[in-house]
């Protein structure tokens, strides 16, 4: 879970690197299935949402099988919600928002926002 937070830490700050952020909640953290001792894993972090100062990251972790990952969700392992806050509101600071560039992009996007939403009670 550790590695899961630096990476998403690592995501938001690719994402927005001219500001500093705070984070203030894991959303849910979801196992699908055990990781097997001595595995490798693969970290995969999205920013899906942006609501003024919180910024929603879902981080899915993988497990490799064999040499190689398969394209598709059958080794999901964990999948977590991660919320943080910019630290300082610059006024002359451009904020980045999200713009999801595939049908997949688009699923995590409105699922970002539903879970903005929901834990800020944002409309």
């Amino acid at each position: 879970m550790r590695e899961s937070i630096e990476i998403s830490y690592a995501c938001v700050k690719l994402f927005d690197p001219n500001n500093k952020y705070d984070l203030i909640g894991i959303g849910n953290v979801t196992f699908f299935k055990p990781v097997l001792k001595d595995s490798l894993s693969k970290f995969k972090a999205l920013v899906t949402d942006r609501k003024g100062k919180l910024i929603h990251v879902i981080v899915n972790v993988y497990n490799f099988i064999g040499n190689n990952i398969r394209k598709d969700d059958s080794n999901l392992t964990t999948s977590m919600s991660v919320f943080y806050s910019e630290k300082e509101d610059k006024l002359d600071h451009e904020r980045l928002d999200v713009f999801p560039i595939s049908y997949e992009c688009g699923i995590k996007y409105l699922e970002g926002k539903r879970k903005l939403e929901r834990y800020f009670n944002m409309n």
